[in-house]
């Protein structure tokens, strides 16, 4: 027997039997009238019409047959779609394909066959119209033409079959459109609608006649409908392609309402485009169903605990992030497996006795179990399980939510012991706030850790650093361990201030140089050990705990001699105690700083020039530095608590209450930041000036404001008086009197340099010269020698005889004066009855020429006073320098009075 081959196109074969939509349908009539006409025409027992499959020929229509099918690879159907011409076989037993084939030596006992290919439109080959015969026979070229023609008709029938198909699921489609609920729009090419059924007209609000040849998207789309699914519909409308989407449309009130849309382009036989058939689904309400799903699974997924679903037999259906957290699974290695995955091999029915539970529908509230993690690590969690219910009420699956209490029974397993150290910690803090001295504080808690610990000595000691950047430890505990008379006598010398140690070549120094816990359960033998002076107690086991106050290492607790040594769980149990310490050597350094930096400002303010004062946001003073107690002449208790406006004169006085509301309703401070020349009043009531600068504070959320105040009144003053003099100078300059009197002063002190000091003839001269070429007289600039004759020429002539020469004064606030000299009015002066006669030249010197060596008062006066002694008189304010001829055996007597150096 030869099985027959297989056909090159094989593929497109099969694919195009798939289309036709035959295989294992019911008989049909319009097929076994052919089998039945063939069967009496050519005088046969069997006529089929045979379809060949994959693997098998399937008969769709059969005469004389009871099989439904055999198998391909004995069929002769098999080598008949292998050529176009009808294959025939007059006797099988003399053909080699056939004589040993078991349908020819078994039933129906094939001899005779004769099979037509039956193509589809492609031409494709699916099967034959074929006649059998038990007998031999025969077959003549008119035979062969009728059987042609039956089986033409034959692929007629089948070719009949898609339209065919096709009207009946049009029959269908329009009963369902009917009676449906979805929408059903069927349009033109071009998009226009044709027909819609009462399900469009529900959920539209629109009927058959007022769209009909309208777009859809022109009614339905709205403002929030999503521009890129429209381009999407769109674009495959344009390709001429099924699309399914979610779109956002509006109904004919503008309500807004989501659809679940599929649209399929509908070819006739020429595969033109005539239709779009659109199904449209109201899926509003399921859109809201995924945003709160959504909303509530954001919700599992945040929570920290294990959220799991499972079937009621227990296979995970949904695994959330926490669950992945607490177990080390993955929701993709999770999903789909059994729970028992979690169980230790010891808890196996704990999980049959849940899931029987679940089956009856029952919840579990908080229960305790053991579960394993990916890394087989055992943990404790608290489970919760609810059954989940479908609409009729069974139990479909759980929901369990697992808590990770591991560390929490851990707790409670060591909770007399934590009780203990909790006890500890809180008498440490206790005695941190009681204590104001730190050792006592930590040699209680050094006590308390040689207990919790089972050691016998250690200490608590401070990480400091030495000025070359050194870091070294000094305690504030230890344990006396002086093991000899010189040993204990240094630590009672050293231990009650604080014990230091340098050298970091220890195992407490590991601690400090790795910043790291260090255990040396075998000191002898370990490198960072440098050994124990001699006769000092043994060194069995040491522990060393590195104390951060935050990022910053400030301690160590060091330990030693526990029975059985140090471990991990150890270190653990005491890190709530290292906590403490750190924390309060970490404030104590805080404190420190804080006192420190408290003396430094306070420093500052109390030893600053100028008054410094803070007020609040409501111009409450609230300090007050020294210099502004001298300033305004008040004590600061008198000013603390008080409004700063105590200190102002009117309008400033009034107009600060404006300020301080503006500030208080709009935030806005306009002074901050600005000096300004303001009016303060003194406790006596006396008005000066000032020169105020205002900044602004933020402290514990509230606005305070720093005043810094400079007394500037002399500086006011000076002014004034510079501008009342250029005013009267640049009149009396002009006068012949005075400019007369110029040049005899300039003469009379040329007739006296024999008898003057040499510094005092350079003094003059300098100052009469300099005054005689006034530089901006060539310039046309101010100036009060800017006469026609400058006075300075006047000065040469000599003074009166009775002149016994100038005398000088200098009162506060009123400038150089020029008294009588021997009763001559000296002349240009001002007589002021009651006081010196005011005179301008030697003012405006002074103001001209700054560098005039008699006119710089304090410096000059106390240079000519080493050369000149000079005869203060106490308690006069004022001070005076006489210029007369002295005799000729006698220097330049100058005389002093009351002058403040």
């Amino acid at each position: 027997m030869q099985a027959p081959p297989i056909p090159a196109d094989e593929r497109d074969r099969l694919q195009a039997l798939r289309v036709l939509s035959l295989l294992d349908t019911a008989a049909e009539d319009r097929f076994d009238r052919l089998t039945r006409t063939a069967q009496r025409y050519f005088q046969v027992p069997i006529a089929l019409v045979s379809l060949v499959d994959e693997n098998r020929q399937w008969f769709k229509s059969r005469q004389g047959l009871e099989a439904l099918e055999t198998p391909r690879d004995i069929s002769f159907c098999g080598h008949a779609i292998l050529q176009e011409e009808i294959l025939v076989i007059p006797n099988a037993l003399e053909d080699p394909r056939f004589c040993d084939n078991p349908l020819v030596i078994g039933g129906p006992e094939i001899r005779f066959y004769a099979g037509a290919p039956l193509h589809d439109k492609s031409g494709q080959r699916l099967g034959t119209l074929c006649i059998i015969s038990p007998e031999p026979r025969q077959f003549s070229a008119e035979d062969t033409a009728a059987l042609r023609d039956l089986a033409d008709a034959v692929e007629s029938e089948m070719d009949r079959t898609r339209l065919l198909q096709a009207e009946a699921e049009s029959r269908l489609l329009a009963l369902v459109a009917r009676h449906t609920s979805n929408a059903v729009v069927i349009t033109d090419p071009e998009g226009h609608i044709i027909r819609v059924n009462q399900g469009f007209e529900e959920i539209t609000g629109y009927t058959l006649a007022e769209v009909v040849g309208k777009k859809p998207g022109a009614l339905l789309q709205g403002p929030d409908t999503d521009p890129r699914t429209v381009n999407q519909l769109r674009e495959a409308i344009a390709r001429k392609e099924a699309i399914t989407t979610t779109i956002l449309n509006y109904h004919r009130t503008g309500t807004p309402y989501w659809l679940e849309i599929t649209i399929q382009p509908i070819f006739d036989d020429q595969q033109q485009l005539v239709n779009f058939v659109a199904i449209e689904s109201d899926i509003t309400q399921r859109r809201r169903n995924e945003i709160e799903l959504s909303r509530f699974a954001e919700i599992i997924h945040a929570t920290d605990d294990a959220i799991i679903s499972i079937t009621v037999e227990g296979i995970i259906t949904s695994w959330n992030r926490a669950a992945e957290t607490i177990f080390g699974y993955s929701s993709e290695e999770a999903i789909g497996q059994p729970t028992r995955m979690l169980l230790p091999e010891d808890c196996a029915e704990e999980e049959q006795r849940l899931l029987s539970h679940l089956s009856q529908g029952r919840a579990i509230s908080h229960m305790e179990a053991e579960r394993l993690t990916k890394s087989g690590n055992r943990i404790t969690v608290s489970i919760t399980v609810s059954p989940i219910r479908d609409e009729d009420g069974k139990t479909v699956g759980a929901a369990k939510i697992a808590r990770d209490i591991t560390t929490q029974k851990q707790l409670q397993n060591a909770s007399a012991q934590n009780v203990d150290l909790i006890q500890v910690v809180e008498k440490a803090q206790a005695e941190f706030i009681s204590q104001h001295d730190p050792k006592v504080v930590f040699e209680s808690i050094l006590d308390d850790i040689l207990r919790l610990s089972g050691s016998d000595y250690g200490f608590i000691a401070e990480v400091l650093t030495d000025p070359t950047g050194q870091r070294y430890l000094k305690t504030y505990g230890i344990t006396n361990i002086a093991w000899n008379e010189e040993r204990e006598a240094f630590y009672q010398e050293h231990a009650p201030r604080g014990m230091e140690f340098r050298n970091l070549n220890t195992l407490f120094g590991a601690v400090i140089t790795g910043e790291e816990v260090v255990i040396a359960n075998q000191p002898q033998s370990d490198p960072r050990s440098c050994g124990l002076p001699p006769g000092h107690p043994p060194l069995n086991a040491f522990l060393g705990l590195p104390l951060f106050y935050g990022e910053l290492l400030v301690g160590v607790i060091a330990v030693a001699n526990r029975s059985g040594g140090y471990d991990q769980s150890l270190v653990h149990f005491l890190s709530p105690l290292a906590t403490a310490c750190a924390n309060i050597i970490g404030a104590q350094k805080q404190e420190q700083s804080l006192r420190e930096r408290d003396i430094r400002m306070n420093a500052i303010v109390n030893t600053a020039v100028d008054g410094i004062l803070t007020i609040d946001r409501y111009g409450i003073v609230t300090s007050c530095n020294p210099a502004a107690e001298r300033l305004f002449g008040y004590d600061k208790r008198e000013v603390i608590g008080n409004n700063i406006k105590m200190l102002m004169p009117n309008p400033y006085r009034d107009a600060h209450d404006g300020y301080l509301d503006h500030f208080r309703q709009t935030g806005e401070a306009r002074i901050i930041g600005i000096g300004r020349e303001v009016s303060g009043q003194r406790k006596d009531g006396s008005i000066f000036a000032m020169e105020l600068a205002v900044s602004e504070m933020i402290q514990e959320g509230e606005a305070n404001f720093v005043g810094i105040v400079r007394d500037i009144s002399e500086r006011k003053e000076a002014e004034r008086m510079k501008s009342e003099f250029i005013s009267t100078v640049s009149h009396e300059l002009r006068t012949p009197a005075i400019t007369n009197s110029v040049n005899r002063i300039k003469r009379y002190s040329h007739s006296r340099n024999s008898h003057q000091t040499p510094s005092v003839q350079r003094v003059l001269s300098s100052d009469l010269n300099q005054s005689t070429h006034c530089p901006q007289r060539q310039t046309g600039g101010f100036c009060p020698c800017a006469a026609a004759v400058c006075p300075a020429q006047t000065l040469r002539t000599a003074p009166p005889p009775h002149c016994a020469g100038p005398l000088l004064y200098r009162t506060p606030g009123r400038g150089v004066t020029m008294d009588r000299c021997g009763g001559h009015r000296y002349p240009g002066a001002e007589s002021v009855p009651g006081s010196p006669i005011a005179s301008p030249y030697i003012s405006l010197w002074r103001l001209r020429y700054p560098p005039h060596p008699l006119l710089q008062w304090p410096s000059r006066l106390e240079w000519l006073s080493k050369r000149h002694p000079l005869s203060p008189r106490p308690g006069n304010q004022n001070f005076s320098v006489l210029l007369q001829p002295p005799p000729a055996s006698a220097p330049l007597p100058l005389t002093q009075t009351g002058v403040r150096l």
